[in-house]
């Protein structure tokens, strides 16, 4: 299956990242390389790229963050610049069928998003205790 084919049921899976119940640990997370995390951003660079325009205004503030998340993560575990490698592997995956690490890299959104949802409950329910200045 093409990106152009999976691009609306990968930006599907955006809204429902925190409706999960059971949510990737930062361990679970661990086991991927650089290699997955550049994948992972350039997965979601073609879907935006496909989506252009007709994604909701959460389906583009959804996969801005993945993208964002998966290039922080290459950056802190690579050396090799960034431009460089996603081009080279930009080349690769672009006539691939990506549908499987559109699963993957989604679950992995998903679980990112329950982590940061649950730090900012966490740090909500702090505020909500402190005393009044």
């Amino acid at each position: 299956m093409s990106v152009r084919r999976c691009a609306s049921a990968f930006a599907a899976l955006v809204p429902a990242a925190l409706l999960l119940t059971a949510p990737l640990s930062a361990q679970d997370d661990a086991q991927y390389t650089a290699q997955d995390d550049l994948d992972c951003a350039i997965v979601i660079s073609m879907v935006l790229g496909t989506l252009g325009d007709n994604a909701s205004a959460e389906q583009q503030k959804g996969l801005v963050g993945g993208l964002s998340y998966f290039v922080g993560r290459y950056e802190a575990r690579s050396d090799r610049p960034l431009e460089t490698a996603m081009l080279e592997r930009y080349r690769v995956l672009r006539d691939q069928d990506v549908s499987a690490r559109q699963k993957v890299c989604g679950a992995r959104m998903q679980g990112m998003g329950q982590r940061m949802q649950a730090a900012g409950s966490a740090i909500s329910a702090l505020e909500d205790q402190s005393p009044v200045q």
